[in-house]
């Protein structure tokens, strides 16, 4: 009956004679529509009949239908749920964005409050004054913070300054922030101690590193990432030639404050709420692979925008490098100019364009890195923007950058763009060799890499996912 766009008994004689005409000229297309009757009634079976009667019969446009039905079904279940929650009904986009900027300029001024209160404080503490007669080298507290400041040269050793004028010190700058050498090298034993210390980025010290400072607290707090970098001599080794980017693979990864924390204080406390990606896909990939689906990402407000999410490019430049290097010193080096030439090219036109957003660049290794920055000088050196740039976002907490991927932890952008450098030599033959990605802990590596972006991820590879070839015997990283 549908067929014929009614009951068979009463279509008019010409009417049948023309769809049969039809049917004849449109064999293949018999399969084509034996499917679409056995849908149709699949779908009068649960009542929505009147969708299809919306547009008609023959061919139809697929899109249009499912934007139709999902029209009718969002908009039900939106008067279903206005229904038992009545205060949704009142609710107007002009107030609620009212309503947000309004809370955006409370926040602000009340962090501006908060400021203004601490230096408030700390204006009205009282300063020890110390000794300031006598011989100098005698005077101690505040009459020798003064005096050194009025001194032009021949100042004091500081660790010098601050033993002698430790709690007047502490008066006037209550939080200290310093590397574990700084305290080591500043700061004496007996004379500082701070009420709390926080370790941060504690997967990266080694306990050795933090002793130091966890002796001058009477409390310490260990924050940090099991997932991210663990301590690493990779850095005590770069001044020493290498033959080979294997040797890279070999350098020992050792315990951090953090695994001994870990082991130590139980429960701990975890860190849910991602705050970061400002889309899902950023963080989806780490979540699943490192988090076990634990991390509380927030749903971006559009899913489809080409400044948001990842992204890859495919350059298919080559790999020279390792082994399949000519001299030393490309093999100690590793590039891909193909890939350095397109992603300095995407940097120029992404610092004209998008001016407003934090910009950085990771590379998979050194050689990479030093051949990106070494171009990019010369293109700020002839470019007018990118140099604006580069200068406008330098004195910011987000300036520009071209890193490798081991000095990354730590940072954020709006955008990165990932140089995965590796990829066919010039006899177009992968090797499988990635650096530190090989060790035991390049996941670990790539986890910090990829989590470094709030806006976009755009990858520059010269490499399909079949060049990566994993076995029993692979690392992780791989």
């Amino acid at each position: 009956d549908a067929y014929f766009g009614g009951r068979f008994d009463a279509a008019s004689m010409d009417h049948v004679a023309t769809r049969m005409a039809h049917s004849v000229e449109n064999k293949n297309s018999l399969a084509t529509w034996l499917n679409y009757v056995k849908a149709r009634e699949q779908i009068e079976e649960r009542g929505l009949e009147q969708l299809i009667d919306q547009f008609g019969v023959g061919p139809m446009d697929t899109e249009s239908v499912l934007a139709g039905y999902y029209r009718a079904l969002y908009r039900t279940l939106c008067k279903e749920v206005m229904l038992e929650y009545p205060t949704l009904a009142r609710f107007r986009g002009v107030s609620q964005e009212q309503a947000r900027r309004r809370f955006q300029e409370l926040d602000r001024e009340i962090l501006d409050l908060s400021r203004k209160q601490i230096a408030a404080e700390l204006a009205h503490r009282h300063i020890a004054q110390g000794i300031g007669y006598g011989p100098r080298k005698e005077w101690t507290e505040r009459a020798l913070i003064e005096h050194e400041r009025s001194k032009q040269k021949r100042h004091i050793p500081i660790r010098e300054l601050l033993s002698r004028a430790s709690t007047a010190t502490i008066q006037l700058k209550p939080c200290f922030m310093m590397s574990p050498v700084s305290v080591a090298q500043f700061l004496k034993p007996s004379v500082f101690e701070f009420d709390l210390l926080v370790v941060d980025e504690a997967s990266q010290m080694r306990p050795e590193d933090s002793l130091c400072a966890i002796a001058r607290a009477k409390q310490f707090v260990v924050v940090g990432d099991p997932k991210q970098l663990p301590p690493t001599t990779f850095f005590d080794s770069m001044d020493i030639p290498l033959d080979d980017e294997e040797d890279e693979e070999e350098l020992v990864d050792n315990e951090s404050i953090l695994d001994l924390g870990m082991g130590v204080f139980r429960p701990w406390r975890e860190l849910r709420w991602h705050y970061r990606s400002r889309h899902g896909s950023l963080i989806a990939f780490s979540n699943k692979r490192f988090y076990d689906n634990s991390l509380i990402v927030f749903p971006a407000a559009r899913h489809t925008d080409d400044n948001l999410g990842i992204s890859s490019v495919y350059i298919g430049g080559t790999y020279k490098g390792g082994r399949a290097a000519a001299t030393r010193a490309e093999a100690k080096r590793g590039i891909n100019e193909a890939e350095a030439e397109k992603i300095v090219e995407a940097a120029r036109v992404f610092m004209s364009a998008r001016q407003h957003k934090s910009f950085g660049i990771v590379t998979m290794n050194q050689g990479q890195r030093d051949l990106l920055r070494e171009m990019l000088d010369q293109v700020s050196a002839t470019d007018s923007q990118v140099r604006a740039y580069i200068e406008r976002w330098e004195n910011t907490l987000e300036p520009f950058f071209v890193k490798n991927l081991e000095l990354v932890q730590g940072d954020e952008r709006d955008v990165i763009i990932i140089s995965t450098v590796y990829g066919p030599d010039e006899t177009r033959r992968v090797m499988q060799r990635f650096g530190p990605i090989n060790s035991d802990v390049g996941h670990r590596r790539l986890n910090v890499l990829f989590t470094r972006a709030k806006d976009q991820v755009k990858v520059f590879t010269s490499m399909h996912p079949n060049d990566v070839r994993v076995d029993e015997n692979a690392s992780e990283g791989v």
